[in-house]
């Protein structure tokens, strides 16, 4: 409701339902689809979601001050931090309402700079984008933009013409580098497939040694088989498997995915293989390699 900018309406109430626009600055550290895990939720984010609540990562290029990509003076980032902290406990709320004034006085003739300057930003950062989630988030950055420029040059930030735009600027790529299925991320569907073989690893893969014996256990509702080795977690991943675990999303896709990450082992162009199983039976499968860390990686290690 915050991000949609719509009150809440209430049946059969006769007065007008609220609308603002708020934009939201949260010091969480967990994105809407690892919330959503850590809720114990079987669901994955969707776009919405994740358009309405940008996911923008807080380190800069080099890291070598923290969040902060220059110390302004300052001996650390801590010492800057707490310089932050109690500016804005001393001036809290006075930039704003200085902010608020000048542009309510001035509505009908900052309007139209307004719509040029998003424009303008628009334009700068996504060139000829179609997509219009892209879109639709850049024209955020480009408001707070055009905010920050004008603050600046009404004298309420003292920061020099063209940082608010820098800023704002380098928040959207960085936020765009990270986008799901745009060179950063993986897609919506290449996610679900990952954290579903995660959750079903033990439940619904079989170990490649112990599938191998005459006393394998019944084989019904398997998706595949998982070997540790190499340094990560095997899976060899049947066809109709790999569309279980797709539900929703083309299987092609997330494969051809899976094979320009370098996730899946294909031969030639064919991103499934057709190789002996445990069995011995000759089968087809989608041979996919997850990496582990941590003492997961210790086992692994040891297990090869």
């Amino acid at each position: 409701m915050l991000r949609n900018g719509v009150g809440r309406a209430r049946v059969g109430a006769t007065r007008q339902i609220r609308r603002f626009t708020c934009s939201v600055l949260s010091t969480g550290e967990l994105t809407v689809e690892e919330q959503l895990r850590q809720a114990g939720r079987r669901c994955r984010a969707y776009a919405g979601q994740e358009v309405r609540l940008v996911g923008v990562p807080a380190q800069p290029h080099d890291g070598a001050f923290g969040i902060f990509e220059a110390l302004n003076g300052f001996a650390s980032g801590a010492a800057l931090s707490q310089h932050l902290k109690d500016s804005a406990r001393r001036f809290n709320g006075t930039p704003g309402r200085a902010f608020v004034e000048y542009v309510v006085a001035r509505q009908d003739t900052l309007s139209t700079d307004l719509r040029d300057n998003i424009t303008r930003f628009v334009d700068d950062v996504c060139g000829a984008e179609i997509d219009g989630q892209i879109v639709r988030v850049a024209r955020r950055f480009a408001l707070m933009a055009a905010a920050g420029e004008l603050a600046t040059t009404i004298g309420i930030l003292p920061w020099p013409a063209g940082e608010a735009t820098r800023g704002a600027d380098a928040c959207f790529r960085a936020w765009r580098a990270n986008r799901p299925g745009n060179g950063g991320g993986p897609s919506d569907g290449a996610r679900q497939v990952l954290q579903l073989v995660e959750e079903l690893a033990a439940s619904r893969f079989e170990e490649w040694a112990e599938a191998a014996r005459p006393s394998a256990a019944d084989r019904n509702g398997l998706l595949g088989y998982r070997r540790h080795g190499e340094g990560c977690v095997q899976y060899w991943i049947t066809p109709d498997g790999l569309r279980q675990l797709c539900s929703g999303h083309d299987p092609k896709e997330v494969a051809a995915e899976f094979a320009r990450r370098g996730l899946l082992r294909c031969v030639g162009d064919k991103t499934a293989v057709s190789i002996a199983g445990p069995d011995g039976r000759k089968a087809r499968f989608y041979h996919l390699r997850v990496a582990v860390a941590g003492p997961e990686k210790e086992r692994t290690a040891a297990t090869a």
